[in-house]
């Protein structure tokens, strides 16, 4: 879950992307806060019809990444 390991999937990320960890990427990525309680903050911050749009899209891999799903058919694409 990226939010409660930022630091380690963004790791992954600049990796993958072939980017270096320098220190001013540090430096900026250190001014953020990722908070746990807003793992679901788009279930609550967006309208329902977007979350749906959403849950249809990525609904199996919420799932299998531990996320629970609002809408029934989420998972059938």
């Amino acid at each position: 879950d990226f939010i409660a390991e930022p630091r380690r999937w963004t790791d992954r990320i600049l990796r993958f992307a072939g980017l270096p960890w320098d220190p001013g990427f540090d430096r900026s990525f250190r001014r953020y806060r990722f908070d746990t309680s807003r793992r679901s903050a788009y279930e609550r911050d967006l309208p329902a019809a977007d979350v749906r749009a959403i849950e249809e899209i990525v609904g199996e891999d919420l799932q299998r990444y531990g996320y629970e799903v609002r809408y029934d058919g989420a998972s059938s694409r």
